[in-house]
C-alpha cells in the first residue's frame, strides 16, 4: 500500500503511519501552534519501507506558504514579527513542560529533502529513531531552534544509519548527549554544519563510532558542552577490554551506605569500601561487601580520552548536573537498581542493594555478567564495569532462595 500528501497545511498529526510500501509527502506545512496543541508526535512511522519528506516547512512559517514554495517560504534567520502569526506560550493557558518528538521512526527508512523546521526554542526533537534498522538520510535541509530532554536535540538515532548532505544546525540543546545529533551511526557525504549547540557531552554531536566517516566534512562553531567535548564525542575502548566496541563515559567514583528510613532517603552514611580484584587476563573487575536490605549509593564522573584529551570530571555544578542514570541502563539490568531521585544531588549515581546474583560465591553466574553498572548508549553498545559482592557477616540471609 502507498500513501501520499502532496501541497496542503497539516493541523493534525498522523498518529501511525503503519506497515505502509512507501509514504511521501511534498510541500507540506505544519505550523507550532498545531504541534503544541497536539502535545506529542507529529508522525509515528512504523514500519514502512520508504518514507520520503520533501519541500516541506514544519514550525514557525509564514502564513504564505500556500502560494510559495517551501524553499521560498522561510529563509533561516527570517523569524516571523507579525503578532498574529508569532506562536507564544504567553497565548496558551497550558505550560510547556513536555518534551515531544515530531516524528517517531521505528523500523523504516526516511529521506528528508529541501525541509526547514524551526521550532523556536520549544521542547520539541525534530526526529527520533529507536528501534529497528533503517536508514536515515537528510539532504538540503535546515533545523533551528530545538530541545530534547533526551540525547540529540534535533536527531536521536539509536540502532540505525545517519547520512547528511548539505545540512544545517543551528541553536539546538539536548539534556544529555550531543546538543545536535545523538546518532548511532554518523555519516557526512557532503557539508553539514552545527552552529551554537549545546549539550552536557558533546555539544554537536554523540556518536559511538571510532572514526566518524566525513568528520572533516563537518564544519562546527559555538558549540557548548557544560562538561566536555564541546563539537563532538565518538567510540573509545573500555579499559579491560580492547577486543569490545563500546563508548567509555563514566567511571565507578566511590560507594556509599544511604540512610532510608523505609519512606525516603535522608542523608548519606559512611563510605564503602571497593576495590579492584583481578580475574582473567581480560577482565577487571570490582569488590566489595554489603549488608543485606541496605541501600547503597554508587557515585560516578565522567572520564574519558577524545583526540588525545584526557576528561576526568568528578564534581558537577547545577548546570552539568546528571543526576541518577537509571534511565541509561541496559533492560537486563535494571532489576539490580532502585530507581530514585536524590534532590541536590548534581553528580551522576545509581542506586543499589545486595543481591545475591552479585554475590561473589555464585558461581552459576560468570564475573563477565555481574554488572557493577551497564549503561546502553546505542543499540547493543554499552558502557559497563563489574562487580561481586560478599555479604557482611552480621547479615542472615538465604542466598539461595535470594538466587
Amino acid at each position: 500500500m502507498q500513501a501520499s500528501i502532496i501541497n496542503t497545511t497539516l493541523q493534525y498529526g498522523l498518529s501511525q503511519l503503519f506497515k505502509l510500501y512507501s509514504f511521501v509527502q511534498k510541500q507540506v506545512q505544519v505550523d507550532l501552534i498545531s504541534i503544541y496543541n497536539l502535545q506529542s508526535q507529529f508522525y509515528h512511522i512504523f514500519r514502512v519501507s520508504s518514507v520520503q519528506i520533501l519541500d516541506s516547512i514544519f514550525g514557525q512559517v509564514k502564513q504564505s506558504f500556500k502560494n510559495n514554495t517551501a524553499a521560498e517560504s522561510l529563509g533561516f534567520g527570517d523569524i516571523v514579527n507579525d503578532k498574529q502569526n508569532t506562536f507564544s506560550k504567553q497565548n496558551y493557558q497550558y505550560e510547556w513542560d513536555m518534551y515531544i518528538n515530531f516524528i517517531e521512526l521505528i523500523g523504516s527508512q526516511i529521506l528528508i529533502q529541501n525541509t526547514q523546521a524551526n521550532f523556536n526554542g520549544y521542547n520539541i526533537r525534530f526526529l527520533k529513531q529507536k528501534e529497528g534498522k533503517g536508514a536515515v538520510s537528510i539532504i538540503q535541509s535546515q533545523f533551528q531552534n530545538m530541545k530534547s530532554q533526551e540525547s540529540g536535540g534535533c536527531i536521536g538515532i539509536y540502532s540505525s544509519q545517519l547520512f547528511l548532505t548539505n545540512v544545517i544546525f543551528n541553536q539546538c540543546e539536548s539534556q544529555m548527549f550531543g546538543g545536535a545529533i545523538y546518532a548511532y551511526f554518523y555519516l557526512v557525504k557532503e557539508a553539514a554544519s552545527i552552529f551554537s549547540c549545546k549539550s552536557k557531552i558533546g555539544g554537536g554531536i554523540f556518536t559511538f563510532l571510532k572514526e566518524v566517516p566525513g568528520i572533516q566534512y563537518t564544519k562546527f562553531a559555538k558549540n557548548l558542552a557544560t562538561i566536555s567535548s564541546f563539537d563532538y564525542v565518538n567510540q573509545n575502548y573500555q579499559p579491560y577490554d580492547h577486543s569490545s566496541i563500546k563508548l567509555d563515559i563514566f567511571e565507578f567514583d566511590s560507594m556509599y551506605e544511604l540512610n532510608f528510613d523505609g519512606t525516603e532517603i535522608l542523608m548519606i552514611n559512611h563510605q564503602v569500601e571497593l576495590v579492584y580484584a583481578q580475574s582473567g587476563p581480560r577482565l577487571t573487575y570490582y569488590k566489595s561487601t554489603l549488608k543485606e536490605g541496605v541501600l547503597y549509593l554508587i557515585r560516578l564522573k565522567v572520564q574519558y580520552q577524545l583526540d588525545g584529551v584526557y576528561y576526568n570530571v568528578q564534581d558537577f555544578s547545577q548546570d552539568q548536573k546528571i543526576g541518577s542514570l537509571y534511565h541509561l541502563l541496559s533492560p537486563q539490568t535494571k532489576n539490580y537498581f532502585i530507581l530514585y531521585q536524590i534532590n541536590g544531588l548534581n553528580y551522576p549515581y545509581l542506586i543499589t542493594t545486595y543481591n545475591y546474583y552479585l554475590d561473589c560465591s555464585n558461581q552459576k553466574v560468570s564475573y563477565y555478567n555481574k554488572f557493577l553498572f551497564q549503561f546502553e548508549f546505542f543499540e547493543g553498545i554499552y558502557n559497563d564495569r563489574v562487580v561481586c559482592y560478599d555479604l557482611a557477616s552480621n547479615s542472615s540471609t538465604d542466598k539461595q532462595n535470594q538466587y
